[in-house]
């Protein structure tokens, strides 16, 4: 199911199952199939869209599963809008379950008839952004009162690889053909959105000297695709710049680690939090985004921040760092998802006061 928050929840849902005190359950919608996972892990796909029509097959499944913890994540695009998903928390807390809540963007969301009723019902509450609850309006910290609050920063939901060089030469050959005045290949990936900034990618990049790869989906339908294909199609980017479509994983990963740069060139800024930033350094790979907090290049991760719209500073960072890379061991996501799931653990045995525990 095409969502980052769905990654990041298989992610999380396979290192919880790896502990043998803790069984999990999936609920998610009619779509949804089984992973290569745990005997722990059981999915229960019943939702159908997410409209109060569901609610009898939601509430079914979790009384007949029995959970200890009830955790949501807030928002993804498998809520397709509804407003459903934002008031089930209040249901699970009437009916007796203990409920967690990971809110992956800022609050409020969406509004605040919608938020209100997730803060005031969560009895734990997790972010992955660490400078998240300096960023709350007071009415949001004030309806948070004592509640258990805690940061727990997210991995990379692609995975870690290692390219032969065989196969990096493939990957380039592919998308940058065998000019040898090619100086590298510019990377984008991730859901195509306004606030994504796509577009930029076109001002910082050179035609005779860069080869642009968006790893997304872009459809003529939608209007902001429509811009960003109409660029693709036109001089000088004609032939220069391709789009895969959506891709498995692996595939995704494959190309990061070929690429020279992973460019995210994102209005409201990016950072350590943001999954599609981690991906990308998890490869190895030089990555360009933005922040309105940080600024310059921290070679630690290989990545160098740009504030917002500031199109000449991103092409001088283009310029100067396409190329770079940093050796990065291939357990390396594991280890920090497993370190997750930890974390995870702990805040619900102390929610709970018990050790073993149904999520």
């Amino acid at each position: 199911m095409r969502c980052g928050v769905g990654d990041y929840t298989a992610r999380l849902v396979s290192a919880l199952a790896a502990h043998s005190e803790v069984h999990v359950g999936v609920l998610t919608g009619v779509g949804a199939s089984a992973w290569n996972g745990s005997n722990r892990i059981e999915l229960f796909p019943v939702v159908r869209d997410w409209s109060l029509a569901d609610v009898r097959r939601i509430v079914a499944a979790l009384r007949s599963w029995r959970p200890d913890v009830v955790h949501v994540q807030y928002p993804t695009q498998g809520y397709e809008g509804r407003r459903l998903p934002w008031f089930v928390p209040a249901i699970f807390r009437l009916l007796g379950w203990h409920v967690i809540q990971t809110w992956h963007e800022h609050m409020p969301m969406r509004s605040w008839r919608c938020s209100v009723p997730l803060i005031l019902t969560a009895q734990g509450i997790i972010v992955v952004r660490p400078d998240y609850r300096q960023r709350l309006a007071r009415w949001v910290k004030w309806l948070i009162g004592s509640t258990p609050f805690e940061v727990i920063p997210n991995a990379s939901v692609i995975p870690t690889v290692s390219l032969t060089e065989n196969q990096r030469t493939t990957i380039r050959t592919k998308y940058l053909g065998t000019s040898s005045e090619i100086a590298g290949m510019v990377v984008f990936f991730g859901f195509a959105y306004a606030h994504k900034r796509l577009e930029l990618l076109f001002e910082m990049a050179d035609p005779d000297r860069h080869r642009l790869v968006f790893v997304c989906e872009l459809k003529a339908d939608d209007p902001y695709h429509a811009q960003v294909l109409k660029r693709l199609q036109s001089k000088p980017w004609l032939g220069n710049a391709s789009v895969t479509g959506f891709l498995p994983q692996e595939d995704v990963a494959r190309i990061l680690a070929a690429a020279d740069a992973v460019v995210l060139p994102f209005q409201r800024g990016g950072g350590t939090w943001n999954s599609s930033v981690h991906a990308a350094t998890a490869q190895g790979t030089f990555v360009l985004t933005t922040s309105h907090e940080q600024h310059g290049y921290e070679s630690a991760d290989n990545i160098y921040f740009a504030a917002p719209n500031d199109v000449d500073d991103m092409r001088h960072a283009l310029n100067e760092y396409l190329g770079r890379r940093r050796s990065v061991p291939v357990s390396a996501d594991g280890r920090e998802w497993g370190e997750i799931a930890e974390a995870h653990l702990r805040l619900y045995q102390a929610s709970l006061g018990k050790k073993r525990c149904r999520v």
